[in-house]
């Protein structure tokens, strides 16, 4: 952060918006920051689920709460494409940010307008009438356009634990091209299912299918085993 960011307006309000104390919010702005520069780095946070970017920066109270007030007060912008991006991150990163973002031959996202109802009904009133009448689609056109299922979808939602929010899930994992790596991915549901991660709490910290497969976590480094599951493999049952 840079200097004289604990009085900035911006932050001023945030803290009223999370009723935290200055301080408390800039250290909340900086895990944040932290966090980005690891997992989104070039400021699509919006790839995570917005409870996965509480947890991440140690927010406790309502996830979404959370995500409105970083909205509200310029902290993070809502992208069409990629949901969520932090707010000119390519103006305020630091050089070591922006050195690893060049090393990786990639640029910092910059977010697409999210069309409202407001900006579409201006569009529509702004919009000249075809020259000539379209002619209405029958059911052979109309099949033509509807989207083909990607290959190994409905294989990758049968084994994944969790079964919410499949229309996202379909669509991220159509992002993925013509050949999904289906064999990757279920061999890393195979020990992330039975990790103390996924296991704890009744499952509540295993993500939702498009935000696993946005974020490519079957990519996973698997955790070493824990003493106990040594214990159990060498056979040590009794």
């Amino acid at each position: 952060m840079k200097r004289g960011t604990i009085r900035h307006p911006k932050l001023v309000r945030l803290a009223r918006r999370l009723q935290r104390e200055p301080f408390a919010t800039l250290g909340l702005l900086e895990a944040l920051l932290d966090w980005a520069y690891q997992f989104a780095r070039r400021g699509d946070v919006g790839r995570f689920a917005d409870e996965e970017i509480a947890e991440a920066v140690g927010w406790t109270g309502n996830a979404h709460a959370l995500i409105e007030s970083l909205v509200d007060t310029r902290w993070l912008d809502r992208c069409a494409r990629h949901r969520l991006l932090i707010h000119d991150l390519a103006d305020h990163a630091d050089r070591t940010w922006k050195q690893a973002l060049d090393r990786a031959h990639e640029d910092f996202l910059k977010p697409q307008r999210v069309l409202t109802e407001d900006s579409l009904s201006t569009q529509m009133l702004t919009l000249k009438p075809p020259a000539r009448p379209e002619p209405e689609p029958d059911l052979l056109s109309l099949a033509s356009l509807a989207p083909t299922p990607a290959p190994g979808f409905d294989d990758f939602w049968t084994r994944y634990p969790l079964h919410i929010g499949k229309q996202a899930a379909r669509k991220a994992w159509g992002k993925l091209g013509s050949s999904p790596p289906l064999g990757q991915i279920v061999d890393a549901l195979a020990w992330q299912r039975e990790s103390a991660r996924w296991r704890e709490d009744g499952g509540r910290y295993i993500p939702h299918p498009a935000t696993y497969l946005n974020g490519r976590r079957w990519e996973d480094e698997r955790p070493p085993p824990t003493a106990l599951e040594r214990f159990a493999a060498e056979g040590n049952t009794g």
